[in-house]
């Protein structure tokens, strides 16, 4: 009998798949977007989105008209999501007024949002988003494997990122852009383990200037670039290509800005939160969303002096014991960023290297991360069902008819309610949620504190 050919890689990893574990997995990912996508829409976010997409067809710029708030990635992108609505799809209305739901504007929870978007347009951007995820639990099962994991821990890994409520949440319901800016974290990451750092340099500016967090792994990414090197000018040659492909992008970027006199206005996301410490108003949440953002603001030195700290002892390891701890490091150094409690689609960030950890892990310190992997997923979901609540069913009300606009509004008004002078069950709620994710955020650092000092050798074992 002739020899059997060997399965080509791609059938292999296909083959891992659909092993059960994994395969549920990754069916309950699915089953859980195609349910989400279509039923549960928060409008306030998209329906920013609808509008930057109308301005720009209308022959305005993305900063033209006030609407878009962010850098120019993500509106480039909507361009090309309207380009599709338009010619491929054939999808005439992005959404409409509210009419029935007005009264909702006058709550003090401020974020419901008077526009939404049609059911069409809505599962457009959902699905895009939703390949985005795709892509990033890919360029994770990579990453698992670039450092010298086996494919089962790699698929593993996947399907936990497919699987994360958050995930799915920021996807297919809230349609929020994290996950594009986290595609590009990854993506350079496995680009400076190859050595490709000019085109590491390029997509870390798209990571950096699609959502800013990315930006704060700057220092452990310089390390993972001069550690693959031991001769020095090889290092300042591998840096300086890195940093000539962050700026060409740069300016390739923010160049039509430069032509319109926009530039300002592509960094209104900053100003404007900055803006709301000094100028909060009268309601109680909007007093304590005044006092984060200072906290925001007066974290950050101590935030880069974690993150050079971190950079700083991943230099000083050995060989051996930089590559077995550098997804450790790379959690470590994310999760600094958020030393304050962070929106939860923010939390993204987090998640790839906690899941790396989890799913390659080898010893029972490297297991224990399961704890914060299920407790931010968790808190991290219920702070955003919190926080979104009732507007998540404006669109079945609008559209579908599913649900009378008398329930939602009522929903609202007991949201509303006081409970205490100055104090509704609505920020109740938001404090109690937002505590929680707080704790899972920093029960990373618990965890980590744990195992290093359970594995420190006694003084009796050291004699």
């Amino acid at each position: 009998m002739g020899d059997c050919a060997e399965p080509s890689p791609s059938a292999h990893v296909l083959r891992l798949f659909f092993k059960r574990p994994l395969v549920l997995l990754v069916m309950a990912g699915i089953i859980a977007r195609a349910v989400l996508i279509p039923l549960a829409t928060y409008n306030y976010d998209i329906g920013f989105w609808a509008t930057t997409i109308q301005h720009a067809q209308s022959g305005y710029g993305l900063y033209d008209l006030s609407g878009y708030y962010y850098t120019p990635i993500w509106g480039y992108i909507l361009g090309s999501i309207g380009l599709m609505a338009n010619f491929l799809f054939g999808i005439g209305s992005y959404g409409t007024i509210a009419d029935p739901l007005l009264p909702a504007l006058g709550a003090e929870w401020e974020y419901y949002g008077k526009m939404v978007v049609s059911p069409e347009f809505s599962l457009l951007v959902k699905s895009f988003l939703t390949l985005v995820d795709v892509v990033c639990g890919y360029l994770i099962f990579t990453l698992v494997k670039k450092l010298g994991h086996s494919d089962g821990k790699a698929a593993l890994a996947f399907g936990l990122w497919f699987v994360c409520p958050i995930v799915i949440y920021t996807s297919a319901v809230q349609a929020t852009f994290d996950n594009v800016s986290i595609m590009f974290m990854l993506l350079t990451l496995i680009l400076i383990l190859d050595g490709k750092y000019m085109t590491a340099g390029a997509i870390f500016c798209l990571a950096a200037f699609t959502k800013f967090f990315p930006a704060y792994l700057v220092f452990i990414f310089v390390v993972c670039i001069v550690r693959r090197h031991e001769d020095k000018q090889m290092q300042i040659r591998s840096l300086a290509y890195a940093v000539i492909g962050f700026l060409v992008a740069a300016f390739l970027i923010f160049l039509p800005q430069f032509m319109h006199g926009t530039t300002a206005e592509a960094f209104g996301f900053v100003v404007s939160r900055v803006s709301k410490i000094a100028d909060p108003t009268s309601s109680m949440w909007d007093s304590i969303a005044s006092g984060g953002n200072l906290l925001v603001v007066a974290l950050q030195p101590l935030i880069f002096v974690v993150e050079l700290v971190i950079a700083f002892f991943a230099y000083r390891l050995s060989d051996r014991s930089f590559k077995d701890n550098l997804m450790i490091l790379l959690l470590l150094s994310s999760a600094a960023v958020f030393l304050w409690t962070p929106t939860p689609t923010y939390l993204l960030l987090i998640l790839p290297f906690l899941i790396c950890v989890v799913a390659a892990a080898e010893t029972s310190d490297e297991k224990r991360y399961i704890l914060p992997l299920v407790s931010i997923a968790v808190t991290a979901t219920l702070f955003a069902i919190t926080m979104n609540s009732f507007a998540l069913f404006f669109q079945d009300s609008i559209y579908h008819g599913l649900i009378s606009p008398d329930t939602i509004l009522n929903g609202i008004e007991w949201l509303d309610a006081e409970v205490m002078t100055g104090v509704t069950r609505q920020t109740v709620l938001n404090i109690v949620t937002g505590a929680a994710v707080t704790l899972s955020i920093y029960s990373v650092f618990i965890t980590y504190i744990y195992n290093h000092l359970k594995g420190r050798p006694s003084e009796e074992g050291c004699a």
